[in-house]
């Protein structure tokens, strides 16, 4: 434990920051700082009460009044952030940032909301084949950046923010016509004493676990994976 104390040293905490690399100390170290700058923007905004209640909720809220949905909210905020970082993170490799992942998230969602609302179904197999369409629609949005990148020579950074915005407009369009069919979100397959949604949860854990030892495969272990960094080291 003190060896473990000992690295946050100011050097240590400086490379971290400027030359970051994967460790369970720089995951800390983010951590950490993160929460140090969003409280002090809080009380410098709101002022230390409130800096102090949001602080308190974000840490005990879900889990003090209702145990089974502070653990299916937090396996969801894994989930979708954890599979949001490692778009990022895989992008990043290749020497992209991939500033689009927002966007490319909210149309994969409005995608598969449009699909279970146009078969006005919330059966497995539809939800199913909702959530494998969507991931392919958000994923094309990502081809999207990288073809104007490779072929046009298209800054990927003003390509996903254009995107983004596209999106937003394109998701606005469906909220405000809305269609008189709703998707029964009390149906058990969505909401059965959260019991549903909690299996849907940790399934999507199972698949995050996956997707990261599969990328982490895929650059450590596989010649596609080293021209990927190498690419991305040349630019």
């Amino acid at each position: 434990m003190h060896n473990l104390f000992s690295k946050f040293t100011l050097p240590n905490i400086k490379k971290a920051i400027f030359t970051p690399t994967f460790s369970f100390r720089n995951v800390i170290l983010s951590l950490v700082i993160g929460i140090v700058l969003g409280y002090l923007s809080l009380a410098m905004a709101y002022g230390l009460a409130d800096a102090n209640m949001i602080l308190k909720n974000l840490f005990q809220a879900n889990f003090h009044n209702n145990l089974d949905y502070g653990i299916t909210f937090l396996l969801n905020k894994i989930v979708v952030i954890g599979l949001a970082g490692i778009a990022v993170a895989v992008a990043l490799k290749a020497n992209i940032l991939n500033i689009g992942v927002s966007g490319q998230m909210t149309f994969g969602a409005v995608i598969g909301y449009l699909i279970l609302n146009k078969f006005n179904s919330n059966d497995a197999t539809t939800f199913i084949l909702g959530l494998i369409i969507s991931i392919v629609c958000a994923s094309l949005l990502a081809l999207l950046i990288g073809a104007l990148k490779i072929f046009f020579k298209v800054n990927e950074v003003v390509t996903a923010i254009m995107l983004n915005w596209v999106v937003v407009f394109f998701a606005k369009y469906f909220e405000t016509n809305k269609t008189t069919e709703k998707i029964d979100l009390n149906n058990p397959l969505f909401h059965d004493g959260n019991s549903n949604i909690l299996m849907y949860c940790i399934i999507g854990v199972v698949m995050f676990v996956i997707v990261a030892a599969a990328m982490w495969f895929l650059f450590k272990k596989t010649t596609i994976g080293f021209k990927i960094i190498a690419s991305g080291e040349s630019n």
